[in-house]
């Protein structure tokens, strides 16, 4: 269960960090893309009916791109803003059961630091993509097709449906972490001790945010801490090159 455990929140955690530079073409500069998780085959698994229906949104308006995950029904939140242009961020993470707050600024220098570190390991462990442009999914209204990612020294396959639809303009955090990846992932999927983590779009809206969705000011009763502290709290950043 522990190796599950992991697979789990390190997947989260790229997919948190994968979606904050996400600046997508002229119909897609604002809007959300609203992600669900569920797990198959985990009927043994305690932690299968806690994260089922766990949620992932991506709010984007110009530069600015928020990630906000609710899993277990509130049991564990985590908020990541990123400006793009004044490259300047805040994480936040909250586990009221085990009382913690925290949150981490993202100065111009860490962000820079933090991408020199993903380039780095992206050509240390350059993935290798399978496509099946004949297997087909239409997600959130968009026509996707099958990508089997594999990473050097990871034994689990990371599969994806990609769009072509929703292209992001420059170089964006999944092109970092996932160098040479064709298309925008609509839908993850991995495998770890026989329990399958799925998390899929099921909403996409052009509707801009309101502003004070990115605001980035600590709220109160938040204890500020490092992005490695934080990191490490669940053995997160492992097997994907964070």
């Amino acid at each position: 269960m522990r190796k599950a455990q992991i697979a789990i929140f390190s997947l989260i955690f790229f997919l948190a960090l994968g979606s904050t530079s996400l600046m997508a073409q002229k119909k897609m500069n604002e809007g959300y893309i609203k992600y669900t998780m569920n797990m198959a085959g985990g009927e043994e698994n305690p932690m299968a009916g806690m994260l089922n229906g766990s949620e992932m949104k991506v709010y984007f308006l110009g530069s600015q791109v928020k990630t906000s995950i609710n899993m277990m029904n509130g049991m564990m939140n985590m908020n990541i803003i990123m400006d793009n242009e004044a490259q300047e961020g805040l994480m936040l993470m909250s586990i009221p059961m085990m009382g913690k707050n925290m949150a981490v600024e993202l100065s111009k220098e860490q962000i820079e630091e933090l991408k020199a570190k993903q380039k780095s390991n992206a050509v240390a462990s350059q993935p290798t993509f399978t496509y099946y442009k004949r297997k087909r999914k239409k997600i959130a209204g968009y026509k996707c097709h099958k990508v089997e990612v594999q990473m050097p020294g990871v034994s689990e396959t990371l599969t994806m449906y990609v769009t072509k639809k929703i292209q992001p303009a420059g170089q964006s955090q999944i092109q970092e972490q996932l160098p040479g990846l064709e298309g925008f992932p609509l839908r993850y999927e991995i495998s770890q001790g026989g329990v399958k983590l799925v998390f899929e779009a099921d909403e996409i809206s052009n509707k801009p945010p309101k502003a004070e969705v990115f605001d980035k000011s600590i709220p109160e009763g938040y204890e500020k801490t490092t992005l490695e502290e934080l990191g490490g709290m669940q053995g997160l950043g492992g097997g994907f090159g964070l």
